[in-house]
């Protein structure tokens, strides 16, 4: 499913040692089901990509592979744990992209 709305974003501040959190506006969250057949069965995960246009982007936030995203509104404090993070529907940004240069300007982020 696509829809236009906002993310709770947990990230590294640039000492790598402290997380902030920051909420985005305007992004596009598109959530896919993707099953598998393993040595263990049926597995299925969760895909998520996000893109997120420049307008909607702080000043001197970028997006990094680690970074943990919440679609909506999540009361979780920073610090808390991933455990709690993951139970809140949390999902882990693995790859980004910088596609602010040309039409449509975004940065594209793929999690899981």
């Amino acid at each position: 499913m696509m829809m236009a709305n906002e993310v709770a974003t947990y990230y590294r501040m640039e000492d790598g040692e402290s997380i902030s959190k920051i909420m985005l506006n305007g992004i596009t969250w598109h959530e896919t089901s993707v099953s598998a057949t393993t040595d263990r069965g049926l597995q299925i995960n969760k895909e998520v990509v996000v893109r997120i246009p420049p307008e909607s982007m702080p000043g001197d936030f970028i997006p990094k592979a680690d970074d943990m995203m919440v679609h909506g509104v999540c009361n979780l404090d920073v610090g808390c744990s991933d455990v709690s993070l993951i139970s809140s529907g949390a999902v882990t940004v693995k790859s980004t992209a910088d596609n602010t240069h040309g039409l449509g300007a975004h940065w594209e982020l793929e999690a899981v």
